[in-house]
């Protein structure tokens, strides 16, 4: 569910992703597991015993259907983080050509879980039933290698109903993640609500809070986003999330941001960030009446470093690695007049964060020619 927003256009003009921060950006390169008539984009990121996995949308070109085809499909990342091969993923399917799209994965405990929108479309492309949420539990693979669902979870809460055609609206976007070993998901952002889940996917808690009435983030409505991880020596969760803004040319474009909020009942906002790392450019992979996206799925925590994965542009998946060092500086309070040590973990357990420069000389030359100057904490509270 997203945070209701009014922004102004952007007019501003944006260099590819690659060129826009210091930190490692890159896109993902499937060789020929890609042929001419599919795009890969908007993918979720899962370590597990097997090693890490990416869990991507796969969309077919197809007659008459605008979107295409969408299913989803899992490749084995190198050290480097170059897909090795792809597995496909068999869902279970209560309608003929079910689409699943814009995966988040988490794992816990022996069991991975990807959440996905699922619909139908009809009329030959006409028409569709409406954006719904699944959640699909998988812990094994077949005899052929292909990711096998041991068990579908159509999660009821808002407008999400038991089944397609049973929702009373659309749901997307919906962020999974274990607090204490109990399942729990973040529904929307302002107000900040996380609910709790039985192990079979029933509703039983919702935690609601609000926060100030200025955030601090001027890029559009705040939309999910990444699965939460656990960051803080006893204190908080962060998600990375996207929003955007109508843009003159391109219909609209996409950022990205991250925030966090404490990791206990009721789950309030702590911090967000004021600008966004990346911005949809098309002097990345783009096509005519697309927008202009970043859109984070997947996220991991390793050895004081953040590794988002994200689709770009409705056409390719990417990714950013960046020290978490480097994230702490641009994590302003929404209270700032709490006076929280801030910690991250590593091999050795909690370490106190100190802050340091996150950006070149470069691109802090480009962003302040780019964007207004950066505000200081207290805004958040007029």
């Amino acid at each position: 569910m997203a945070t209701p927003s009014s922004s102004p256009v952007d007019t501003r003009i944006y260099p590819s992703i690659l060129q826009q921060t210091k930190w490692p950006c890159k896109f993902f390169n499937f060789g020929k597991a890609k042929p001419n008539n599919i795009s890969f984009f908007n993918p979720g990121l899962v370590e597990r015993p097997d090693g890490l996995w990416l869990i991507t949308r796969r969309s077919r070109n197809e007659r008459n259907i605008r979107i295409g085809f969408n299913d989803l499909m899992a490749f084995k990342l190198s050290d480097d983080y170059t897909p090795l091969y792809g597995l496909g993923m068999r869902f279970q399917r209560f309608f003929d050509r079910e689409h699943f799209e814009d995966p988040r994965a988490t794992y816990h405990n022996g069991v991975t879980l990807i959440s996905s929108c699922n619909f139908v479309v009809t009329n030959n492309g006409a028409g569709w039933t409406g954006a719904h949420q699944v959640l699909n539990v998988f812990n094994r693979m077949d005899d052929k290698n292909i990711w096998q669902v041991d068990r579908r979870i159509d999660p009821i809460y808002g407008f999400n109903g038991p089944a397609i055609g049973k929702d009373t609206g659309a749901e997307k976007n919906w962020l999974w993640f274990f607090h204490q070993n109990l399942l729990h998901m973040v529904y929307s952002t302002d107000p900040h609500i996380v609910c709790r889940f039985s192990p079979g996917g029933v509703f039983e808690q919702e935690y609601k809070t609000t926060s100030p009435k200025d955030l601090g983030w001027k890029y559009g409505t705040i939309r999910g986003g990444t699965p939460p991880v656990l960051i803080a020596d006893g204190g908080e969760y962060l998600s990375f999330f996207h929003s955007s803004l109508p843009d003159e040319k391109f219909r609209r474009r996409y950022y990205m941001g991250a925030y966090t909020f404490e990791a206990q009942p009721p789950f309030k906002i702590t911090r967000i960030t004021r600008e966004p790392f990346l911005a949809g450019s098309d002097q990345d992979v783009w096509s005519d009446k697309k927008p202009l996206v970043v859109f984070p799925c997947g996220s991991r925590l390793k050895e004081g470093k953040w590794l988002v994965t994200m689709g770009v542009n409705d056409l390719a998946c990417a990714w950013i690695e960046m020290p978490h060092a480097d994230l702490e500086p641009l994590l302003f309070d929404v209270n700032p007049l709490e006076n929280r040590k801030r910690f991250f973990f590593n091999s050795n357990g909690g370490v106190e964060v100190s802050p340091s420069p996150s950006l070149t000389a470069e691109s802090q030359n480009w962003r302040s020619a780019q964007s207004k100057p950066a505000r200081r904490p207290c805004d958040l509270t007029t």
